[in-house]
């Protein structure tokens, strides 16, 4: 019977540095691995120009799907399981970028710049790309103690441990208040986002590991991309040049209780100069008499394209801006937005999957699908795997993935069906 090499033999024939000859990595990681092995998981490993990792994963996960971050272009890496984006780890616009386009991911490994600023930056942005069940680790965070690799105001050691408190002073509920600890505020301030996703927290020599909270799904059963199909449905809007699609109709809805505020916010809309030769603005709709829930389904009455709700105390300095949000919806394949309901604004600690309803935009002719079975948004909870699609910037502040607002299985179902907020 033939034995198949472990994970630190593996290592050791590429000579990178995780094997037992140097940081014994691999002695912690073939436990948290090995039942994955043959299985199409999905790797990310930021910092793959040297040291054989790369091929360390190749030879392991022998179904496994790769990507790699490095600041330098290293193509000769790539091949029909891998695929390696050039750039820096302390840029937030390519993390996001590059968790959008290749995750979600099975396994992040940070063996990148080593700074501590970096490492923390990484977690933040990349952490929210990790399936329910996954890991996301850091190595080598012995540079936490070495004055070269400072850069930032935390070491990464220390802000990890401020994770510890972040994780368990909410307990399951999630209701938790900080402490008035002069020394703990200062790391509750720059917290990463989603503490009430993480399940665990375990530190090694010279290696954090974070655990996403939720059921670990069968990395079998995961999402494969196809090769030239767009993973979401994109809306043509005519071009002014082309005019290759037709106009489409974009109508404003207010929830009303105040005249007065929807008289004033209405007049800066300005109406007759929202004008373009893709979109036509068709003018505003009142709702009265229903509550913040139920709002929501009012809105399928309108026979419009797409929906611009704003509430009466929403006042729109740029008008023209909206229509600029429309085309880069549908453009991007988004069916709705909104501005996070918690880890954004120090008012507002609720749940980032869900959008406030104080402003939003709709492409009716996809949600409709979704709300006209509205038992199906009533019964619409929070899961774990939606954590996945908050953006990093809701880290700002504290925040709980809670049910607090009843409004939130409207977002709740479109995600459940697939659709893109």
């Amino acid at each position: 019977m033939t034995t198949r090499p472990t994970l630190d033999e593996v290592a050791i024939q590429h000579g990178t540095d995780k094997s037992s000859r140097i940081h014994h990595y691999t002695r912690i990681y073939e436990r948290l691995f090995e039942p994955w092995r043959d299985k199409p998981i999905r790797l990310l490993e930021i910092g793959v120009s040297g040291g054989g990792s790369l091929q360390l994963w190749q030879d392991y996960f022998s179904q496994g799907h790769f990507a790699g971050l490095d600041v330098k272009e290293c193509s000769s890496r790539v091949n029909e399981r891998t695929t390696i984006f050039t750039g820096n780890q302390s840029d937030e616009v390519v993390l996001r970028e590059l968790g959008e386009s290749a995750g979600p991911f099975d396994i992040v490994i940070d063996d990148g710049s080593h700074f501590w600023d970096d490492q923390i930056t990484s977690f933040r942005c990349l952490f929210p790309f990790v399936s329910p069940g996954g890991y996301y680790i850091v190595e080598d965070v012995h540079t936490s103690y070495w004055s070269r690799y400072k850069r930032g105001d935390l070491t990464t050691v220390t802000y990890f441990q401020g994770l510890v408190d972040e994780v368990n002073m909410r307990g399951r509920s999630g209701y938790g208040e900080p402490r008035n600890d002069p020394e703990y505020a200062s790391l509750a301030g720059a917290q990463a986002p989603l503490p009430a996703s993480i399940e665990s927290l375990t530190f090694y020599k010279s290696l954090i590991i974070a655990q996403k909270r939720g059921e670990s799904p069968s990395p079998a059963a995961l999402p494969q991309a196809s090769s030239g199909q767009e993973p979401y449905p994109k809306t043509a809007i005519a071009s002014e040049t082309t005019g290759a699609a037709a106009v489409q109709r974009v109508g404003i809805a207010t929830r009303s209780m105040n005249p007065r505020l929807y008289e004033a916010s209405g007049a800066l809309l300005a109406f007759d100069r929202l004008k373009a030769k893709d979109l036509q603005v068709t003018g505003r709709v009142q709702f009265n008499g229903t509550d913040n829930f139920g709002y929501f389904r009012e809105l399928l009455k309108i026979d419009v394209d797409w929906v611009i709700s704003l509430d009466e105390d929403a006042f729109v300095l740029q008008p023209q801006l909206l229509l600029d949000l429309v085309r880069y919806l549908a453009r991007n394949g988004f069916a709705a937005c909104g501005m996070p309901d918690g880890g954004v604004v120090q008012i507002r600690r609720h749940n980032p999957v869900a959008c406030n309803a104080f402003f939003n935009v709709f492409d009716l002719r996809r949600v409709r699908t979704v709300w006209q079975d509205w038992g199906c948004v009533v019964s619409a909870t929070h899961r774990p795997e939606y954590e996945k699609f908050v953006a990093p910037f809701a880290g700002r502040s504290l925040r709980a993935c809670d049910h607090f607002e009843r409004y939130y299985g409207v977002f709740f179902s479109l995600l459940h069906a697939g659709v893109r907020i």
